[in-house]
């Protein structure tokens, strides 16, 4: 990360492996498409996947965050087989690979050196399942982490373990087009939790609200916190006789949890008042509310449409992220049901790659993934044949040095017709 860090002159100033770093090079690769400086963008992407790999580190495995650097490069080194990379990229490329084995054996440490928060995981689920079984009660946990990926690794660490196998561990993850789980998925999870199958479900915020399973007698929060109305819902979790919750992270998580069970404390103490209140001054605050809400969503909606309307769609250009070649006009693009945004252009799609999708589900559904024919960049999937685009692929050039890129396709600064 140095000497990345050394060739673009740029030093952050923050710690490596936190949110911080993150936040900082995201600024420069924001910049660097300002800028149209794509050697740049490209130099802080690989900061940020090995800033992913820190971070990971700091919770789980080495081997966990080897796999995180290992997938970033996996396509780089599929394009560099077709003499698809350019100079920054060769020497990116050469830079991992030179360290490659290096890493590979320091992942292998891991019984020298093991996470100190995986050793509390593990002491805390096996002290209460020890004390399930004096109990003659049934051991049943959910771990609540803050990533989809963290979910896998942790179910692979659980079935590392000898003293923890047998708890058969299980995920559940949010229902995504891409990788996650259907609904049917989760129900299944959850029905096999409940009679004792998978002991251990390991979830996302999936499991939070609207979730009834009384069979959990321990809550676990792994190195993630998030508000007070989360706290509520991780005890609701708990409904079994004797349940558990235990937090455990560093001590910005710690603190940050018992933030919550004092605004916790708070919302009930002000739950308490407004039921004791008159229910005149209760109509009338409860009229208030919902006239401020009322004009904050009037306002909300307005900058929305304000923003759409500030580009003509057909004056917008959309490049590739990876390669900065012009793709198409804003306005090639088309919505199709609320939430898939199409090219059918026939022109597009010579400079689009098919491939076979990795989500066996997907396959099942004729659902190929899109790539940039020029680089390799992954640009979305396809719906009913058709490219379906996922914006955070795309720089988005409005006019001359304005360029941006959005997360998600209600951020663009220009309207997108229905079909």
């Amino acid at each position: 990360m140095e000497k990345i860090e050394k060739s673009v002159d740029m030093f952050p100033g923050v710690t490596k492996a936190s949110q911080e770093y993150e936040s900082w090079a995201v600024s420069v690769k924001q910049h660097a498409m300002r800028e149209t400086n794509p050697s740049l963008r490209k130099k802080v992407e690989h900061l940020i996947s090995y800033n992913n790999a820190l971070r990971c580190n700091d919770a789980l495995r080495m081997v966990d965050a080897l796999g995180i650097i290992q997938d970033f490069y996996r396509p780089i080194e599929e394009r560099e087989k077709t003499g698809g990379l350019d100079t920054t990229e060769k020497w990116l490329l050469s830079l991992y690979q030179d360290a490659a084995v290096t890493l590979d054996k320091l992942s292998k440490l891991e019984d020298q050196y093991p996470n100190p928060k995986l050793k509390a995981l593990e002491q805390s689920i096996l002290s209460h399942k020890e004390q399930c079984k004096l109990e003659e009660q049934d051991f049943r946990a959910v771990i609540f982490v803050k990533e989809k990926t963290s979910t896998k690794s942790l179910m692979d660490w659980i079935n590392a373990s000898p003293e923890m196998k047998d708890l058969n561990p299980a995920s559940a993850t949010g229902v995504q087009t891409d990788g996650g789980m259907t609904m049917s998925q989760q129900q299944d999870v959850l029905t096999k939790f409940r009679i004792g199958v998978h002991k251990v479900v390991i979830s996302t915020t999936v499991l939070e609200e609207g979730v009834d399973i009384p069979q959990c007698n321990m809550v676990i929060r792994y190195n993630h916190v998030t508000n007070d109305i989360s706290t509520v819902q991780t005890r609701g979790r708990a409904r079994a006789r004797e349940g558990q919750e235990v937090v455990i992270g560093d001590i910005d998580v710690t603190q940050k949890d018992t933030i919550n069970v004092l605004l916790v404390d708070i919302m009930e103490q002000a739950v308490k008042a407004i039921q004791e209140m008159p229910q005149d001054v209760y109509l009338k605050a409860i009229n208030q509310f919902q006239e401020h809400a009322h004009r904050k969503n009037q306002i909300k909606e307005a900058n929305k449409l304000a923003l759409q309307g500030q580009n003509k769609a057909d004056e917008v250009q959309l490049y590739c992220k990876g390669c900065n070649t012009f793709t198409c006009y804003a306005s090639n693009v088309k919505r199709h049901c609320e939430s898939n945004f199409v090219n059918a252009n026939p022109e597009f799609r010579t400079k689009v790659e098919f491939r076979e999708h990795t989500n066996q589900r997907s396959r099942e559904l004729r659902i190929q993934k899109i790539y940039c024919i020029k680089c390799g960049t992954e640009w979305g999937n396809t719906y009913i044949g058709q490219p379906c685009l996922k914006i955070a692929s795309f720089i988005i050039e409005t006019g001359p040095g304005q360029r941006k890129q959005v997360k998600k396709w209600k951020q663009v600064p220009f309207t997108v017709l229905d079909v």
